[in-house]
């Protein structure tokens, strides 16, 4: 059975014109008239139901005020304290090797980026050090050692930056 080439462009033409005249026609029916009385409908007491408030969303918690001086102080101490405990390490692992390499500069003042719970567990570490006064290699290493920090517990979240000098 063999359908001719103008088959299905006549049926394309044909199904076309049957949707535009149903669309042009439904368009055209006019909208049903809305119908007024002319006396007014007698007026009804109302009687209203008390409407259901809806429940608010509980308002975020505030964000927690800043720790006070002293606690921040405290907790400061309290890392270097930390920090001088793990000195030796620093020194055997990482100091002493790269000064028997390098011995300039002779001096490595850095900042420990430090981050502590609730708790007082460490729980993000930096270690910036002064782009003049870089060692790369130390600073390099200190990064690569895990440190178990742990201050007594502040009760809040901190950040804290420490100053450390090696040697």
């Amino acid at each position: 059975m063999a359908t001719s080439n103008l088959a299905v462009p006549i049926s394309i033409v044909i199904s076309s014109v049957v949707i535009a005249a149903g669309l042009y026609l439904g368009l055209q029916r006019a909208p049903t008239p809305v119908v007024a009385s002319a006396a007014p409908a007698p007026a009804t007491p109302m009687t209203t139901a008390p409407i259901a408030a809806t429940p608010q969303p509980p308002a975020p918690p505030a964000p927690p005020a800043p720790p006070t001086a002293e606690v921040q102080a405290r907790a400061t101490g309290n890392a270097r304290q930390a920090l001088e405990a793990m000195r030796p390490e620093f020194l055997r692992r990482c100091w002493t090797p790269a000064v028997a390499i390098s011995p300039e500069p002779a001096r490595l003042p850095l900042i420990f980026q430090m981050s502590f719970s609730p708790e007082g567990k460490l729980v993000v570490l930096g270690i910036s050090d002064d782009p003049k006064i870089s060692r790369v290699d130390v600073s390099t290493c200190l990064r690569s050692i895990p440190l178990p920090l742990k201050i007594p517990a502040p009760g809040r979240s901190l950040q804290l930056e420490v100053p450390f000098t090696l040697p």
